[in-house]
């Protein structure tokens, strides 16, 4: 399950309300807090952003953990979202028919266009469709990546979707497996060229990436393993 990654000045502020809070914030307060990036946004624009608001809190409903301080409370979070997934999958479609037309009418829309969050929200959306719209998008977000329209990581994460999904070994090693409370890295393309391949888009070792899942990255340990 793909955890949503926001810019610090949105964990700043999400931070700041649960300090300030005895109950753990839900969803709705986190995800629908205003992006000051966004006030820049042209008027021709600006339909854009509730409609976006609410587009990332349907898809990050039962995804998001963030605000989830115990093991067990998102344990309960990945039960239900595998207990909702019909539920899911069809707000999924609804999702990706809003950034679809989106794109077609207005090209891809980067954080000086409409915000950090909002673009953001079209590049999870198409993060949770299906294989073949990944595909379709593969190209528009290459440019979009070239244009500074979205984070290189964002890109990278996108490619290693698609070829795990296409039973390929990923070349960024963006894609965490976890099973029985266990996390690993899907197979890779090339252990010895992945670091030099995050380094070229300006990404952390992979080392220091998949700290976050407590995973030790030991490359000789890794292709003993794939042997």
């Amino acid at each position: 399950m793909l955890k949503l990654v926001l810019p610090s000045i949105f964990l700043y502020s999400f931070s700041w309300i649960s300090c300030r809070s005895e109950k753990t914030p839900s969803p709705d307060s986190l995800l629908l807090f205003p992006d000051l990036t966004a006030m820049s946004t042209p008027d021709s624009l600006r339909y854009l952003l509730p409609i976006l608001d609410t587009v990332l809190l349907n898809d990050q409903r039962y995804r998001y953990e963030a605000h989830l301080k115990t093991e067990g409370q998102k344990q309960k979070r990945r039960k239900e979202f595998l207990a909702r997934k019909d539920e899911i999958n069809e707000m999924d479609k609804k999702n990706l028919e809003i950034v679809e037309n989106i794109i077609r009418k207005h090209g891809w829309l980067g954080p000086n266009d409409i915000g950090i969050k909002a673009s953001n929200t079209l590049f999870i959306v198409l993060q949770h469709a299906d294989l073949k719209t990944q595909e379709k998008y593969l190209a528009v977000l290459k440019k979009a990546m070239d244009s500074k329209k979205i984070l290189p990581s964002n890109y990278a994460m996108f490619v290693d979707r698609i070829e795990v999904r296409n039973k390929r070994p990923q070349r960024f090693g963006t894609q965490v497996m976890r099973e029985k409370n266990v996390s690993d890295i899907y197979p890779l393309l090339n252990p010895d060229s992945v670091d030099s391949w995050r380094s070229a888009l300006r990404m952390d070792s992979l080392r220091y990436y998949v700290k976050q899942w407590n995973i030790r990255w030991e490359p000789e340990e890794y292709k003993k393993q794939l042997q």
